[in-house]
């Protein structure tokens, strides 16, 4: 019958493999490229909180409700999925598969007594972190292309 329990557990445990996927590429691009211990501390923090919050449903019970195999959709791309143009587009396009993979979780968790509210304290902060990481991508790149524009004109009477 659908919508039973295991139905419910497949779409949680895809969300949270889709979560942390996400959260661990915007994890690399904080740690590697923006070389910034604060953001990369706080995204490994929601990670390991995402585990912590749904781990009443065990491994066994996600592999169970897990059917690779028969999902007709799971090689299904949009064209924008194959366009990558920036790591600032890396990171938010990133983000933004996390906080809707968060969303499903918080709603689909209420039928299994998940804190949905955790879920959406993960999302807001995960709204907060796009904006921070990317102020401060943008104002970095202005000041690097300033950098590299930026001539002396010299008066040879002085």
């Amino acid at each position: 019958m659908p919508g039973n329990d295991n139905d419910i557990i497949s779409i949680i445990d895809v969300n949270i493999n889709r979560a942390l996927e996400g959260l661990r590429v915007c994890e690399d691009i904080t740690r590697f490229v923006f070389q910034n211990k604060k953001f990369t501390t706080k995204i490994k923090e929601l990670r390991h909180l995402l585990l912590t919050l749904t781990s009443d449903i065990s491994l066994s019970q996600r592999f169970t409700a897990r059917d690779v195999q028969n999902d007709p959709t799971k090689f299904y791309n949009t064209s924008s999925e194959d366009d990558r143009t920036s790591i600032e587009d890396l990171f938010t396009t990133n983000i933004h598969r996390v906080t809707e993979a968060i969303r499903s979780l918080e709603e689909s968790g209420k039928l299994l007594s998940l804190p949905s509210s955790k879920f959406q304290e993960i999302r807001f902060s995960l709204y907060e972190i796009e904006k921070q990481v990317m102020s401060e991508y943008c104002r970095k790149f202005k000041i690097a292309t300033m950098y590299d524009a930026l001539y002396a004109i010299l008066d040879s009477q002085f």
